[in-house]
């Protein structure tokens, strides 16, 4: 099968982007101070975990793999535009740096994915030469 979806990663991607774009449009006013977190971190964090689920959603060949992981770090990235650029309207800033935060955090959630799929199906093909031996 060159293309099997993970049904359970696509519902938590899904279930997350929502959360993230909610709250992230929070009005100002509503927010905790902002001396008590770091934005920046918030922000990688978030777009991390969206960009892990989505990668993980997907298992594919080798070459399709590729190309879908590049599509997701496009499409979070449009994602990500869009809600700094909305959140003016919503009583918050437009910030660059946050826009940078994320964008970040999706590379390294891509990444991070991709090893974990690396690390997996080497173990796995350890284990599967162990048992038939």
């Amino acid at each position: 099968m060159l293309l099997k979806i993970q049904y359970q990663a696509v519902v938590l991607s899904v279930i997350l982007t929502i959360v993230v774009f909610f709250l992230t449009h929070i009005p100002a006013g509503w927010l905790p101070d902002a001396a008590n977190y770091n934005d920046k971190m918030i922000h990688f964090a978030a777009y991390f975990l969206l960009a892990f689920l989505y990668n993980l959603s997907f298992s594919a060949a080798s070459w399709k793999s590729v190309l879908i992981s590049f599509a997701i770090i496009i499409v979070l990235a449009g994602v990500g535009f869009l809600d700094e650029y909305t959140q003016q309207f919503f009583g918050r800033e437009y910030c660059m740096a946050d826009y940078y935060a994320d964008l970040k955090g999706i590379v390294s959630g891509t990444f991070a994915a991709k090893a974990l799929k690396v690390l997996y199906y080497l173990t796995i093909g350890k284990i599967r030469l162990i048992l038939s031996n």
